[in-house]
């Protein structure tokens, strides 16, 4: 990841004219818009696993008859501790540990997302900025042309590069997301399905939306990918190539050739990350949940 970004920086604008062409401010504004998007919904869920343990023992409390009342010491996860968490201090050292892993948890769930949907944001931007300058060059027929679409042609080949490296850096990790996605789907209707405490479904709601965002940004940002590196080749075909010279006709071949093969982001070379993938998730949870569903259905 190093490495990669050393090499992403090499490529980034250094001047202001640089700067307008790469159109810089809308494009780190929307990934801004974007990451904040996902952390505030990961915090609220993150602050909801850690505090609704706390308002179940309230209402439990206040529910329960003046004679048997008993204030239980809920945690937000069910784990194994060698003392006993009903004592206020232990219940406070638990309750805390608890809380702090699911912070770093998340931080570090956070990280990993908000890099990828920032790395490919770079990339469109050098897409665009490369569909920019074809669309803004003008052939004469000098080898000054050939000079300078040797220049966007070596570009355009980094670009390749870099998504390769991101695809090796961030595949394992896609491919796990659209797992959980498709397992908590799953989870949240069969307790929908099977009834549960409305505190505990809202949480597993929570999660599920949270981890359905995450997938959505990505494969948003993705699809923006895709289009992005197909549009090259249109730019190159739409460019007033006719006025150039030979040389510079038959350069144009590769670039157009390589926008047929999209770039893009895989789950660990399975498929596709995309608007399509996406849907495709949501149309296979829906029929694994309706298999359970009707499981339930007939035990029941």
């Amino acid at each position: 990841m190093e490495r990669l970004c050393k090499k992403m920086e090499e490529r980034f604008s250094k001047t202001s004219e640089d700067n307008s062409a790469f159109d810089i401010n809308n494009h780190l504004k929307r990934n801004e818009r974007f990451n904040k998007s996902i952390v505030v919904c990961d915090s609220l869920v993150c602050l909801m696993f850690c505090i609704f343990p706390i308002i179940q023992s309230f209402l439990e409390y206040l529910s329960s008859s003046t004679e048997d009342r008993k204030f239980v010491y809920l945690l937000p996860y069910m784990m194994w501790y060698p003392f006993n968490t009903q004592r206020l201090l232990n219940y406070i050292v638990a309750f805390s540990s608890q809380c702090l892993v699911t912070y770093m948890i998340t931080s570090f769930y956070l990280g990993h997302d908000m890099f990828l949907t920032t790395f490919v944001y770079i990339v469109n931007m050098y897409l665009s900025y490369i569909e920019f300058k074809i669309h803004e060059f003008k052939p004469t027929n000098t080898d000054e042309d050939n000079h300078y679409l040797s220049q966007l042609l070596a570009f355009h080949s980094d670009i390749y590069g870099y998504v390769k490296q991101i695809d090796e850096i961030f595949s394992i990790a896609m491919l796990w997301n659209y797992f959980a996605a498709c397992l908590t789907l799953c989870l949240v209707g069969y307790q929908v399905a099977a009834g549960t405490d409305y505190l505990h479904l809202l949480k597993f709601f929570g999660f599920l939306v949270s981890m359905l965002w995450h997938v959505y940004i990505i494969s948003v940002v993705s699809t923006e990918l895709i289009t992005q590196s197909s549009g090259i080749g249109d730019a190159f075909y739409h460019q007033e190539w006719y006025d150039a010279s030979n040389k510079y006709k038959r350069m144009l071949l590769l670039p157009i050739a390589r926008a047929q093969r999209p770039a893009h982001i895989t789950a660990f070379k399975f498929f596709d990350i995309s608007m399509q993938s996406f849907t495709n998730l949501l149309s296979t949870t829906y029929q694994v949940f309706t298999l359970l569903r009707t499981s339930l259905e007939t035990s029941t």
